[in-house]
């Protein structure tokens, strides 16, 4: 099968989507931002019980609240993207990368049919999917042969 027909064969639920930090809508902005440095995330999903219902992003760090020091102590809830773009556990791999980029998102939170989140669809993820599905394709490329070392190296 081609790259291409798996792209769009193969369903979100399958690949490792488990790389997210979850928040509280009621978590203060700076405990968010801590949060997602120790999960070493680019985003929190905000939750509200156990429905999402925001997305707070490195971008919104730098774009909303890096500027404006009384921010951080209010809620995420205040600054975060309310209602974000999701895809469905069992959209195709296409599908979510058509979304992202139609959207110009880089965090996709995937959700079951039930509309608990499943994970978080990134390019981190979608290269980790094509190095394990391809492997010969991406680890055995042909090296380049101009590409050459200027001191030899060993002995």
């Amino acid at each position: 099968m081609s790259i291409f027909e798996e792209l769009h064969n193969h369903p979100l639920q399958q690949l490792d989507l488990g790389h997210y930090c979850r928040v509280s809508v009621h978590d203060s902005v700076q405990d968010v931002v801590q949060q997602m440095q120790v999960s070493n995330s680019n985003c929190a999903f905000v939750m509200d019980n156990d429905a999402l219902v925001g997305i707070f992003t490195d971008r919104d760090v730098l774009q909303k609240v890096a500027t404006h020091n009384e921010l951080w102590s209010q809620p995420v809830s205040n600054v975060m993207t309310p209602d974000p773009v999701v895809a469905r556990s069992d959209y195709s791999i296409a599908t979510a990368l058509k979304l992202m980029d139609e959207h110009h998102v880089r965090n996709l939170p995937v959700l079951t049919p039930e509309g608990s989140v499943a994970g978080n669809f990134t390019h981190h993820a979608f290269m980790r999917y094509l190095a394990d599905y391809f492997p010969t394709d991406i680890y055995n490329r042909p090296s380049e042969a101009r590409r050459t070392t200027r001191h030899r190296h060993g002995a």
